[in-house]
């Protein structure tokens, strides 16, 4: 389904996998996941993950317009999306939105760690990466969205450009960098590729 956004200069291609692709005027490459769509793990969760409990949907305690996906602090939870890399690209940056469920008492930290492996054509899926700590995201004393960001070659993931990617995207709340008591709220995940 497309849907054009004028004001934007953007069309939306709403794909299988809820992954809302977007092309730009300026012709980038870039996907928009967010939580309704951060779901490809959905219900059939199991041991082909790296980590089989699925971070949960739910509408944002401050904002009941808005749905996150809730990373607890004690059990290991994550949430996944498959896309595709496009043929000429080297880099990938992932930015996140997210914020503490309930204000911390003082700055904290929390430690995302990705997992990929790629669906190669004519082959094997290919195993799940041993996974990357991200930068940490500093969690202020309040609740608002934090904007975060980290980029990466592709060859540092271990990924070909021009190849279907699954990616799982977990906290590592057993990292002694990840010091945030509580959920962590992810609004949503952007991949830009280049």
């Amino acid at each position: 389904m497309l849907h054009y956004l004028p004001a934007y200069g953007q069309i939306n291609l709403y794909c299988p996998n809820h992954a809302e692709e977007i092309a730009s005027v300026a012709n980038t490459d870039y996907y928009l996941f967010t939580p309704s769509g951060l779901d490809v793990i959905g219900d059939d969760i199991g041991a082909d993950w790296t980590v089989a409990g699925i971070a949960p949907a739910a509408v944002d305690a401050s904002n009941n317009g808005l749905t996150v996906r809730l990373f607890d602090d004690t059990t290991a939870e994550g949430t996944g999306f498959i896309l595709e890399s496009p043929s000429n690209s080297t880099n990938m940056l992932l930015e996140l939105r997210s914020r503490a469920q309930t204000a911390p008492g003082g700055a904290q930290t929390v430690v995302p760690r990705l997992y990929v492996r790629e669906i190669p054509n004519n082959a094997a899926v290919e195993s799940w990466s041993s996974g990357i700590d991200l930068t940490g995201i500093s969690i202020p004393t309040n609740t608002y969205f934090q904007y975060s960001s980290q980029s990466f070659s592709l060859a540092s993931l271990d990924m070909t450009a021009g190849r279907i990617s699954q990616f799982e995207l977990v906290r590592n709340a057993a990292s002694a960098s990840d010091t945030l008591v509580g959920d962590w709220a992810l609004l949503s995940a952007r991949i830009t590729f280049s």
